[in-house]
């Protein structure tokens, strides 16, 4: 009897390994990931409604669906902040460590881009390996920091960010960004998102003298919210963000150069 039925036992032994081998090049073809940059419009309602609560004043600059295993989508705010949503809008991860995207746009963020799409698989020396926590599990000096500095923000999400380097705490903040502290607990910086441009916060009083003139002839009625100064592509900016209207951007001389209002006063 053992004769009679190897060999039928060997060939479903074959076709098994057969559809298991296809069924493993299907899968390792599928973590490929796919970047496209979409119109900000495109996002999911809740991620629109998310960022809109969540930054006053900020608004979306680029924004992006990255599909593969699973469809996902980033957008890029006025603050260099990047936001990666589920594919119903859930916002999933926050920060550089764990962007799709560098910061020309192009898929592969800072870990890397690989032929064909960007691979976020199972090999954890690409991209960020990240935990969401409760602030419940922050340790005692992260809450005792955000309690002191950020009482009356929302604290937004809570990840535990290891690279191969380093394991820090990221925790995003309405209205802030993203407050960085170490494995220990202690204050890092404030990482209001990806180093794509270097600004730094301005105070309103040093304004040049043609915004001021240019803010209180068109939004006499608008609060300012607050100003930055850096640059971007060697080029200096300065945004002033403004209260139901957006982010307004002008040069280093105070001139008028455009308006960023994605997003901005949603019914």
């Amino acid at each position: 009897m053992i004769k009679k039925f190897f060999k039928p036992i060997v060939f479903m032994s074959m076709l098994v390994a057969f559809f298991a081998s296809c069924s493993e090049e299907e899968d390792l073809t599928s973590t490929e990931t796919f970047v496209t940059e979409i119109d900000a419009e495109e996002l999911p309602e809740s991620a629109q409604v998310f960022i809109e609560d969540s930054f006053t004043g900020e608004v979306v600059t680029e924004a992006f669906s990255i599909t593969g295993a699973n469809t996902q989508y980033e957008a890029v705010l006025t603050n260099d902040i990047n936001l990666v949503f589920d594919a119903a809008g859930n916002l999933e991860a926050f920060g550089e460590d764990v962007s799709y995207i560098e910061c020309g746009g192009r898929p592969g963020g800072r870990f890397g881009r690989w032929p064909g799409g960007f691979n976020h698989g199972n090999d954890s020396t690409q991209r960020a390996q990240f935990t969401e926590l409760t602030i419940d599990e922050l340790p005692t000096a992260v809450t005792d920091y955000i309690n002191a500095n950020y009482a009356e923000n929302e604290v937004l999400k809570i990840l535990l960010i290891k690279t191969d380097e380093t394991s820090e705490y990221h925790v995003l903040i309405e209205d802030v960004g993203a407050v960085v502290f170490d494995d220990e607990g202690s204050f890092v910086e404030v990482n209001e998102g990806r180093d794509c441009a270097n600004f730094e916060s301005s105070s309103l009083e040093e304004l040049p003298a043609a915004i001021e003139e240019y803010l209180a002839a068109n939004y006499p009625d608008n609060e300012i919210l607050r100003a930055r100064t850096g640059t971007r592509n060697d080029v200096t900016e300065i945004h002033v963000v403004v209260e139901d209207v957006g982010v307004l951007i002008f040069d280093a001389e105070g001139n008028f150069v455009e308006l960023k209002t994605c997003g901005m006063d949603r019914e």
